[in-house]
């Protein structure tokens, strides 16, 4: 009998196999932005939930009847297929929703003479999967964010640079070609 499963993968404590977790966190989130005010303190926007995460760790020990190897290629292999599943807690839904294992991390590895892995650790990072997103939808919100982010700083700035120049200093730099460097002379005119 299973103790929790992933897809096709489970936890299980018997004469012959011990494959257990430990280490189990979660943490769950409301997405918030923060909104200055003069003079005053900033408001606070609620956008709504964010996604749940949680995370185990898994000692994966040949002494446990366990190839470590032969493991970590099946969660790498269920982590690149990014297939959601839920995560079965004694055979219930932890959190009624599914997941995808977004991270497997290796650690605490014992190597022996031969090169043989006879035991590692397995941090796995799980987040919540409501429903498939698409690509130009992201491609979308980071046009969106970029636009008004950074690239509107950086026009403000290269405007403001420019207008502080003299007459003669702007003329030198629209009569330079577009293959050279622009240059700015120091002008003795005044502002």
């Amino acid at each position: 009998m299973y103790l929790a499963m992933f897809g096709p993968k489970g936890f299980t404590v018997s004469s012959n196999k011990v494959i257990t977790f430990d280490e189990f966190s979660s943490n769950s989130s409301l997405e918030t932005e923060k909104q200055e005010s003069k003079d005053k303190k900033p408001s606070t926007y609620i956008k709504g939930a964010g996604l749940d995460t949680f995370s185990v760790k898994v000692r994966l020990d040949r002494a446990l009847g366990v190839y470590p190897m032969a493991q970590i290629e099946d969660w790498m292999s269920i982590k690149d297929k990014a297939e959601a599943y839920p995560f079965l807690l004694n055979g219930k839904p932890f959190l009624n929703t599914k997941w995808i294992l977004k991270s497997v991390g290796i650690s605490e590895t014992h190597i022996d003479n031969t090169g043989y892995m006879i035991a590692a650790t397995l941090t796995l990072s799980f987040e919540e999967f409501v429903r498939a997103g698409s690509a130009q939808a992201s491609k979308k919100n980071k046009k969106t964010t970029s636009k008004s982010g950074s690239k509107s700083k950086k026009a403000a700035n290269t405007e403001s640079i420019y207008n502080a120049l003299s007459p003669s200093q702007k003329a030198n730099m629209t009569r330079t070609s577009t293959s050279q460097a622009p240059s700015v002379k120091p002008s003795t005119e005044r502002m």
